[in-house]
């Protein structure tokens, strides 16, 4: 089976201690040890803040073989995106632009295989659309992802890969990256602009995010943590794995944090 090992991120609140003595401190350095080595993730940066002082821990490998991560290191940030996107969504529904009771076949008519008649925007957002996964890329190996990865992955592409899997019944609780898909599909549709655009207009500047941003279709660069794919015990780097392919995981799976 092949498994993904990507880089964990994480913020936590924990009792403050000054980031130099992070590491001799049981409740900080200790715990997160065991929480990276017991999720088997390669590495993990941890920073908090208490009475505007930043703190943060480090540990583990940036890459296979490689250094310690970096502080201040660019990270994916996976499906915490679906946050950025599901607040989105909830703006403009505050807005009276959206309702989260709309149809989806309605908004987008002919996105979805089979239809969408009767999911609502409210079914995208908690998972209970029924709708199946798309597969992962390596999935796709025949149709090209992994042959031609540095192919764009439109995510009318990736919802065409649900056509003929089964259906959970609607209101079922089914975690799947289609759903938002969808929603970063009706983003651009109601507000008229990119979903990176919107994302940037509506959080990121607001919320002076300046170092999180929405990557395009460019391959992975130096100083990037990089996940990677494991074959049994063998680690294969994902160097050049395309963005585009996380076109709709969040809209479920692109923002990244340095």
């Amino acid at each position: 089976m092949t498994v993904m090992r990507a880089t964990a991120l994480a913020v936590v609140m924990v009792a403050a201690v000054p980031a130099t003595a992070v590491a001799q401190t049981p409740t900080a350095g200790d715990a997160l040890t065991k929480v990276v080595t017991e999720a088997k993730a390669p590495s993990v940066i941890a920073r908090w803040g208490v009475d505007g002082r930043s703190y943060e821990f480090r540990y583990g490998v940036r890459r296979a073989g490689g250094h310690a991560p970096p502080v201040q290191g660019v990270f994916r940030i996976g499906s915490v995106t679906k946050t950025f996107t599901a607040t989105v969504i909830l703006q403009m529904v505050g807005e009276g632009r959206l309702s989260l009771t709309d149809d989806v076949e309605r908004l987008l008519p002919g996105a979805v295989p089979g239809g969408a008649s009767g999911i609502t925007v409210r079914h995208l957002l908690r998972h209970t659309s029924g709708l199946p996964e798309y597969p992962d890329e390596s999935a796709f190996d025949d149709s090209g992802a992994l042959k031609d990865p540095f192919r764009t992955w439109t995510p009318r592409a990736l919802l065409s890969a649900i056509k003929g899997r089964p259906r959970e019944p609607l209101g079922t609780f089914y975690y799947a990256q289609t759903n938002y898909v969808l929603l970063g599909m009706i983003i651009e549709k109601v507000t008229g602009t990119r979903y990176a655009t919107a994302v940037r207009q509506r959080i990121l500047r607001p919320l002076n995010l300046t170092h999180t941003y929405v990557p395009g279709t460019e391959t992975f660069f130096e100083g990037k943590a990089q996940p990677g794919l494991r074959t049994g015990q063998r680690p294969v780097r994902r160097r050049h794995r395309p963005e585009s392919f996380d076109h709709g995981r969040g809209r479920a799976d692109r923002l990244r944090h340095p």
